[in-house]
């Protein structure tokens, strides 16, 4: 059997967000999700976090890019790369910004998070990778959270070209770099990320989406998901993460695991990745 990490991310989004996230956990079709400490519900939802965490990963969703009214760096996503890859950032204000959010996880939820993770993939960033790193080396020198990695199937998993250049592009972005640093300084890892896509599509795509990506899943893989049970005015992708939502609750998605042997499983519980980082390509 396969086990396979499903995690959600944008805790503290909204209403809609954080309520598909509870009920998923409660369903056991998540095994962890990842917070946005400066979302609009994020205070309101911590309170349940604590009693999420008995039973999912609870995680930071470190944010970069989109702004919610609070005063720290924020950039349009080819801006922050280009700034990233140019070492234009100001290595100051990243490394503050990082803290910030770390504090303001561990003060809404009461413990430290069980893996870090990046909205828009931002962790795994020139700059950006290396304060992170070295933060959490500073908070957590003893029990350290699991980081997610970026890295693409191998097989390159989807049926069309688009779903198959996304995550590509992701993994030229830093994956390996942030993965070979991340296991070289102890950090736990996903073997590979599932879930890339372009949002679009029908729910019967998303779940022939899935099954795609549950036939090539690797043990410790882990799937990246974004449900909510309504529409937020203003978000970009707030159709696909109703689709999403109606798929992962629904009763093909538990007999798709079923009939491919996963389990869904909390990464925190399973041995660590034990790839050797000069291994990585």
């Amino acid at each position: 059997m396969r086990r396979l990490a499903i995690c959600a991310d944008d805790y503290g989004l909204s209403a809609g967000v954080d309520d598909a996230i509870a009920e998923l956990i409660a369903a056991g079709r998540l095994s962890a999700l990842s917070c946005l400490v400066d979302g609009p519900r994020f205070a309101a939802g911590a309170a349940r976090l604590d009693d999420l965490g008995t039973r999912a990963d609870v995680g930071l969703h470190l944010n970069f890019t989109e702004s919610f009214g609070e005063r720290a760096p924020r950039f349009p996503l080819s801006g922050l790369i280009a700034r990233a890859y140019a070492r234009l950032l100001d290595a100051g204000a990243i490394r503050t910004e990082i803290r910030r959010q770390l504090d303001a996880f561990e003060d809404g939820c009461g413990f430290a998070p069980h893996h870090v993770d990046g909205h828009q993939h931002v962790q795994q960033l020139p700059m950006i990778r290396d304060a992170l790193l070295e933060e959490l080396e500073r908070r957590s020198p003893a029990q350290r959270p699991w980081l997610r990695s970026g890295m693409p199937p191998a097989s390159g998993i989807g049926s069309l070209a688009a779903d198959r250049r996304k995550p590509a592009i992701l993994g030229l972005l830093g994956a390996r770099t942030f993965v070979r640093e991340a296991q070289r300084r102890g950090f736990a890892t996903n073997a590979h990320l599932l879930g890339v896509y372009g949002f679009d599509g029908s729910a019967e795509d998303y779940l022939d989406r899935l099954g795609g990506w549950m036939r090539e899943a690797q043990d410790r893989d882990l799937l990246m998901t974004h449900p909510a049970t309504g529409q937020t005015p203003g978000d970009p992708i707030a159709p696909a993460r109703v689709r999403e939502y109606a798929v992962l609750r629904g009763a093909a998605f538990g007999e798709a695991l079923a009939a491919q042997d996963i389990a869904i499983a909390r990464l925190s519980a399973l041995e660590p990745v034990t790839q050797s980082p000069s291994n990585i390509p």
